[in-house]
């Protein structure tokens, strides 16, 4: 059996936008319509926490090699109040933010 590929673009309906709003993605994946959020912090500073990040920003650091082996964080979830939810701290390349988005 052969296996053919079809590399085509999609074509969207005269009647629907090709652009979409970011602000539709927030929240979407995470039930109930809370956004979940995370706080990270580097490893060479681990006093100084950062956040509350939603999934999409947090995916986005780690696509763009915001986070790497020199520059090394931690991460855990938070609320909007940025207070944690989790007592431990996970490393940043453990998460699967893509997971949450």
């Amino acid at each position: 059996a052969e296996l053919v590929f079809d590399n085509r673009r999609c074509s969207q309906p005269s009647d629907k936008s090709a652009v979409v709003e970011a602000d539709a993605f927030v929240g979407v994946g995470s039930g109930g319509g809370q956004t979940l959020l995370w706080q990270f912090r580097w490893v060479a500073t681990p006093e100084q926490i950062h956040g509350p990040f939603d999934s999409l920003s947090m995916h986005g650091w780690v696509t763009q090699g915001c986070f790497a082996e020199e520059r090394a964080a931690e991460i855990r979830q938070c609320d909007a109040k940025n207070e944690p939810l989790e007592r431990c701290w996970h490393r940043w390349d453990a998460v699967s933010f893509e997971l949450y988005i």
